[in-house]
């Protein structure tokens, strides 16, 4: 983009902007993550991984207008199916 338009002017609004951006995302996500570890411990944690794909389509579906598929409800019940038999044999 800087070679095709030029850089974007260094102002205050970008700089606080990008902080927000970086920081917000990163220390509560790292956050979160921490207190799923301790409430439900690594194994169940983990199985939360495999739900990327599907908040990911539904993400670009609200924010990006991308059409939702027939593949993405085929992905999406196999994923959950998924999460269900491994969290359901965690319960036991």
């Amino acid at each position: 983009e800087t070679a095709l338009v030029g850089a974007p002017p260094l102002e205050w609004r970008s700089v606080v902007a990008v902080l927000i951006v970086g920081l917000l995302p990163g220390f509560g996500a790292y956050q979160a993550w921490s207190w799923l570890l301790r409430e439900f411990g690594a194994a169940r944690t983990g199985v939360i991984l495999y739900l990327t794909p599907v908040y990911t389509a539904m993400i670009a579906w609200q924010l990006l207008d991308e059409p939702l598929r027939g593949y993405h409800g085929v992905g999406a019940l196999l994923v959950f199916g998924g999460v269900f038999l491994a969290t359901r044999a965690a319960r036991r």
